[in-house]
């Protein structure tokens, strides 16, 4: 595991892009017609916040983010992390688990 370096320019650039995606992501699911809106619990609405998150993640060139794999190479659709962060460039793994 390595820390996160808010002074190396990496590090800096994908923190700005996903909170940037993240405020993008919380718009949209506030919105009155976002799909969580009539959803009975909220740990139903993780999963539409997560792939809304990935989505929009994707379509930053430069990075790449999936759900993580098992040793196996099986995709890991529960569990902790979330989501698998990939900076193309460096192919520096970033882990994001988010919280509602």
């Amino acid at each position: 595991m390595l820390t996160i370096d808010p002074k190396n320019g990496g590090d800096a650039r994908v923190i700005k892009n996903v909170s940037d995606v993240l405020n993008e992501v919380m718009k949209r699911m506030n919105a009155p017609d976002s799909p969580v809106q009539n959803l009975a619990r909220i740990n139903e609405a993780s999963s539409h916040f997560e792939d809304l998150l990935r989505e929009k993640l994707n379509r930053i060139p430069g990075l790449s983010c999936d759900f993580p794999r098992t040793s196996e190479d099986r995709v890991q659709r529960s569990g902790y992390p979330d989501l698998r962060l990939v900076e193309t460039a460096t192919n520096r793994v970033f882990y994001l688990d988010p919280k509602l």
